[in-house]
């Protein structure tokens, strides 16, 4: 998990397969 905002900026522990 990478503290990137990124498309779900609600979850920014999110990886950025998120995408």
């Amino acid at each position: 998990g990478q503290a990137t905002p990124t498309r779900h900026n609600h979850v920014a522990m999110e990886t950025r397969a998120a995408v």
